[in-house]
């Protein structure tokens, strides 16, 4: 399937180029904390300690003498030569993390950089492409002829997204076995996670969380909420207290019951926690 008849084409390319856009958006992030660091400090009256007011100083100026070249990776530099021969220097083109406007002339000039430059993408991202690239097949061979509901940038009728989101879960579904192993596993990690906290009786993943209401009854705090069937409450009281009455589909939830359920909860996931992926504990 060529780029021209392709229902997905940003299925496939956007996610290599989000890793220079997205890697831009992270510094300017960082960035924006460390100055906030300084806007807050600098709010206050007096530091508390000159020690703190040193560490402000120190963030400030830091993010002053910010640069992209902070970020340097030897690992990268092929390819970001290439990128910056093929679309100008990459600091000019997001001057002082001024992002550009990404219009439809944009995008495709920086798909067509970045398919030229795939060559110099370092060896574990071009293995990563290469593992998810069956399960991406997959899912364009499923899809067939449906179009992309997002036509010409206008966003999509309830209709169309309902029609692509079901078309895509069940491709979804018809491909996982392609998925690349690392994230089957890690798939398979977080389902036992959620079976063993429904196992606990603290998670439900098929469970709705209709709204609630929060009363402070003097006594101490009550959560009405709302389920499935239709429900009222009524409060009724005076300077002396207040009584809360609940009718049909209501549960009423005191503060004793629901430090019992958090207790719970925190019992059941301190357990059910250790079947989750070890990379998420690392330091």
């Amino acid at each position: 399937m060529d780029e021209s008849t392709d229902p997905m084409p940003h299925h496939k390319d956007h996610r290599r180029r989000n890793v220079l856009v997205g890697a831009v958006i992270g510094a300017a992030a960082l960035a924006g904390t460390v100055v906030g660091v300084g806007a807050v400090a600098g709010a206050q009256d007096s530091p508390s300690t000159s020690s703190e007011q040193a560490a402000v100083s120190t963030a400030q100026a830091e993010a002053d003498d910010f640069t992209f070249d902070d970020f340097a990776d030897t690992d990268w530099e092929a390819f970001d030569e290439c990128i910056s021969d093929q679309l100008g220097t990459f600091e000019e083109t997001f001057d002082d993390f001024d992002l550009p406007e990404l219009d439809d002339a944009t995008i495709e000039a920086w798909d067509a950089a970045d398919r030229a430059c795939e060559e110099f993408l370092p060896e574990d991202i071009k293995a990563e492409i290469a593992a998810w690239e069956p399960y991406e097949q997959c899912i364009d061979d499923q899809l067939g002829d449906l179009p992309d509901p997002w036509v010409d940038g206008e966003e999509p009728t309830d209709t169309a997204w309902q029609a692509y989101d079901e078309a895509f879960e069940a491709a979804d579904e018809a491909c996982s076995e392609l998925l690349p192993e690392e994230t089957r596993a890690e798939m398979e990690a977080f389902e036992a996670f959620d079976q063993c906290l429904t196992d606990a009786g603290v998670f439900d993943d098929g469970a709705v969380f209709g709204p609630v209401v929060h009363v402070e009854t003097g006594d101490g705090l009550q959560i009405v909420e709302f389920g499935e069937v239709t429900g009222s409450v009524t409060i009724t009281g005076d300077v002396n207290g207040i009584i809360v009455d609940t009718d049909g589909g209501v549960e009423l939830l005191d503060e004793a019951t629901l430090d019992a359920e958090w207790e719970a909860f925190d019992a059941a996931h301190e357990q059910c926690e250790q079947l989750l992926p070890e990379e998420l504990f690392e330091d």
